[in-house]
């Protein structure tokens, strides 16, 4: 998909195909009064290693979108493996701006199916399907802020942001 954003948080459209159905939305975006915008480049390293984002398109979206943030957000991807006192496998993103808030995406496989097995509703032809898997995941959210900026005025807007984000993931997920 190819979002075209517009000022502060990653509103715009976006067009498509997904299973051969055409898909298009229109997004109104989150104005922030301080923001900075990272190209998608800069995360062209990040997303390297990983197996679904090594595709020509792929490669396109990061190469020409962007992402508003609010100004010094720093953006970070950890991984924390699975083990006795943290569970399972995890992959955070994790969205950072020093003595304002840690915003932190986290996501953890739930289970797989064996070959042949499909989502309700999905219909493919015999051939792949005998070749696909279906993988479940749990995305989970949460915004922590710093009780030192609690009084400043940019606080209020970064948690009406926050709040947006997750919205807009939800409704994408199909919450």
């Amino acid at each position: 998909m190819r979002e075209k954003g517009e000022t502060g948080g990653s509103g715009g459209w976006k067009v498509g195909q997904l299973f051969g159905a055409s898909t298009a939305t229109l997004s109104k975006p989150m104005k922030l009064s301080n923001i900075q915008d990272y190209p998608g480049t800069a995360f062209l390293a990040v997303v390297a290693g990983n197996r679904f984002s090594d595709s020509d398109m792929e490669r396109f979206e990061w190469e020409h979108g962007h992402f508003p943030l609010p100004r010094n957000t720093s953006v970070s991807l950890i991984h924390v493996a699975s083990s006795p006192e943290v569970g399972a496998e995890k992959f955070i993103l994790r969205l950072r701006k020093p003595l304002f808030f840690q915003i932190d995406f986290v996501t953890e496989a739930l289970g797989a199916t064996g070959l042949g097995v499909l989502p309700s509703g999905l219909t493919l032809a015999p051939e792949l399907t005998a070749r696909c898997e279906t993988y479940q995941f749990q995305v989970t959210m949460k915004a922590t802020f710093e009780k030192l900026t609690a009084g400043n005025s940019q606080t209020q807007e970064y948690k009406d942001w926050a709040n947006w984000l997750f919205s807009r993931l939800r409704d994408d997920l199909g919450y």
